[in-house]
């Protein structure tokens, strides 16, 4: 965990299995509870952490507090994260859907917001905008986000283009 002061805490968290269950909805990520030794349970929220994580089947999961589009100041899923770039995610069920929100980030703190919903056309439009001071770029874009169930693995893809180095 990290606090708002920056400082690193090492502890062990409380996380049901359904925390694991297949469901992205970022509600649950929103408060953790840890345990100590003598017995006391400590819930923590946005007011004590910025950052929290945890490793499960040795993959390590962070969630960080990043504003959204429409939810305010949130712990978003970290996605991936590198030089040029950092992904995150939350995910808000319907009644037959699944949407998928994503913010990107620039190094110097700057959000794109986009959602699975978006037309391909806008994806690719403002990711180009958004990332796109290179020509390279500007060229690999062009032939992403042209099926819908692909948007995940091109989001994937985009992320290891921009990060490689």
């Amino acid at each position: 965990m990290i606090t708002p002061a920056s400082d690193s805490v090492f502890m062990t968290f409380n996380i049901s299995f359904g925390y694991f269950a297949g469901s992205n909805d970022y509600g649950k990520w929103q408060t953790v509870e840890s345990t100590d030794g003598s017995g006391h349970t400590q819930t923590y929220d946005s007011s004590l952490m910025k950052e929290y994580g945890y490793t499960y089947k040795e993959k390590l999961y962070k969630f960080r507090l990043k504003p959204t589009q429409k939810k305010g100041i949130i712990f978003l899923k970290v996605l991936q994260e590198g030089k040029r770039a950092t992904l995150y995610e939350y995910s808000q069920s319907g009644y037959k859907t699944v949407d998928d929100f994503y913010s990107f980030e620039k190094p110097d703190g700057s959000l794109l917001f986009l959602k699975s919903v978006d037309r391909l056309q806008t994806f690719r439009d403002r990711l180009a905008a958004f990332y796109g001071d290179t020509p390279a770029f500007i060229d690999f874009i062009k032939n992403k986000f042209a099926r819908r169930g692909r948007i995940r693995d091109d989001v994937k893809t985009m992320m290891d283009f921009l990060n490689k180095e």
